[in-house]
């Protein structure tokens, strides 16, 4: 999460863009995506920034907070991420426990149950048949 947000912060998706510009010896277009790209770092390096310090404050707050405040801020941070780094194509929570099937009960089944009883009445007539 670190390098990409260190990458967001730098405009790396622009980069392609403006080393094609000076391929091209295109003088025009380097610069306009140049002006871009100081405009966007400007303003992501003061979100970045922002966002840094709010959770620098956060958490030294938490730090301060009785006990109980700290567990529940805990949970909060917790239940964020799990949000935040769940997969988008599955549940973030799934069931514990996964069902079993039973298989479906015929005869045969019946006749070999009553077999492994090891009762004489009933080994006498499977062995008839």
């Amino acid at each position: 999460m670190g390098a990409g947000a260190v990458r967001w912060v730098a405009d790396a998706e622009g980069f392609a863009v403006r080393l094609a510009a000076v391929r091209r010896e295109d003088a025009e277009q380097y610069l306009r995506l140049s002006r871009q790209h100081d405009a966007r770092v400007r303003l992501r390096t003061i979100a970045a920034g922002a966002a840094a310090a709010a959770g620098l404050a956060g958490a030294a707050g938490l730090v301060m907070a009785p006990e109980p405040v700290r567990w529940a801020g805990a949970a909060v941070l917790i239940a964020v991420l799990g949000v935040a780094g769940a997969p988008s194509d599955r549940p973030l929570v799934d069931r514990a426990v996964v069902a079993t099937r039973a298989s479906k009960l015929t005869s045969d089944v019946v006749v070999r149950a009553l077999g492994s009883l090891g009762l004489a009445g009933v080994n006498k007539a499977m062995a008839k048949g």
